[in-house]
């Protein structure tokens, strides 16, 4: 067992303590502990790696700007152990193929834990279907502004994607507030679940 020594935020307080890892996991929180090796970090912290709900590592496409494997080496140095990468790339992530390639991509370039969005365009069932059937992404991301890759979805066609009964969590970007709210308040009717980005 690993042994990783500092100061850890724990049942409302912190304190001076050791936690225990064993294949990744934490197995033990206790002030005093033995294992095979030894971490002490002293007065530092011990914090859980962050999670990072909004990347664009730009891949594929757009290289020039950022990629997996310098995107996710950049979490890792500072903390983050999990990212999601949005689906305005070039091509966009919003067909089955793309998000394949993507994740095929991700996974051989990655230094950390990543998940993908889909990009929603006007005709989803389908993608929606496959993303469900494969696993192929964590949230979809709705457009309703100009991005990268022609994503933008007429604002009156919003909420009938919102309908769709998809095991994923949906993203909602715009910089029209008067489109905003009667989608806003059409998704809560519903007792849907969302985040909204806005400019």
């Amino acid at each position: 067992m690993l042994v990783i020594e500092g100061r850890v935020w724990f049942r409302g307080e912190l304190q001076e303590l050791c936690v225990g890892v064993e294949d990744g996991k934490i197995v033990a929180v206790k002030k005093r502990l033995d294992g095979d090796e030894r971490l002490d970090f002293g007065d530092d912290l011990v914090l859980p790696g962050g999670i990072d709900l909004h990347v664009h590592f730009r891949e594929p496409g757009m290289t020039e700007k950022e990629d997996f494997g310098s995107g996710t080496l950049s979490a890792a140095i500072g903390g983050v152990t999990c990212v999601f990468d949005m689906p305005n790339t070039v091509p966009p992530a919003t067909k089955a193929a793309a998000l394949e390639a993507k994740h095929r991509i991700a996974a051989a370039k990655a230094h950390v834990d990543f998940g993908l969005y889909a990009g929603v365009t006007a005709k989803p069932s389908r993608l929606l279907e496959e993303i469900e059937a494969k696993g192929l992404a964590q949230g979809l991301k709705l457009y309703t502004a100009e991005t990268t890759g022609d994503l933008a979805l007429p604002w009156e066609q919003v909420p009938p994607v919102w309908e769709l009964r998809v095991g994923v969590h949906r993203v909602f970007y715009d910089v029209d507030s008067e489109a905003q709210q009667v989608i806003v308040r059409a998704i809560r009717r519903k007792g849907r679940s969302m985040t909204k980005e806005i400019l």
